[in-house]
């Protein structure tokens, strides 16, 4: 990723809480509530050593769970908000019984931990939302996958970007 230091700066850069997972979308979120332009480079290669910053792990799958709802949050546009959190849950939900027939139960009650924080964060959470919906007005026109990734993925077996390619307009 190729980010020019004053838009990190003004960013602030990467949020805090978002320790080891999510960061770096939720940056790229906050520039398009800022009216920034991003763009790929369907070129490049990335190489991502797994469980890099920290092995896999209950705490990974937390950490992973916990932020991408934040995330969410965070940063969905109004239209459909409630629609893709709820969807996001039931997934989450299949998800843990994924580990439970995998035998990893300590992954399946990471989600739940997951779960938990949000719904004792949501007033937060919901408060942090209405206020960066007043800092960003233009919040309404972000670019939003219109597809559920994890049938892209898991059901058809497109694992890259460009495979993606013929769903953007």
């Amino acid at each position: 990723m190729l980010v020019r230091t004053q838009a990190f700066s003004e960013q602030q850069g990467f949020h805090p809480g978002f320790f080891a997972h999510m960061e770096e979308i939720d940056l790229c979120w906050r520039w398009q509530h800022q009216g920034y332009d991003l763009g790929y480079c369907p070129e490049s290669v990335v190489y991502h050593v797994g469980g890099g910053t920290l092995n896999i792990s209950p705490f990974k799958t937390y950490l992973n769970f916990r932020n991408g709802l934040w995330m969410l949050f965070r940063n969905l546009p109004p239209k459909g908000f409630a629609w893709n959190i709820f969807l996001r849950l039931c997934l989450d939900g299949l998800a843990g019984l994924q580990f439970l027939a995998k035998g990893q139960w300590k992954n399946t009650l990471a989600i739940i931990k997951a779960h938990g924080f949000m719904y004792r964060h949501v007033s937060v959470w919901l408060r942090e939302r209405k206020q960066m919906a007043q800092q960003h007005p233009q919040r309404t026109h972000l670019t939003v996958y219109p597809g559920l990734l994890v049938v892209q993925a898991f059901l058809l077996g497109k694992t890259t970007f460009n495979e993606l390619r013929w769903m953007r307009g």
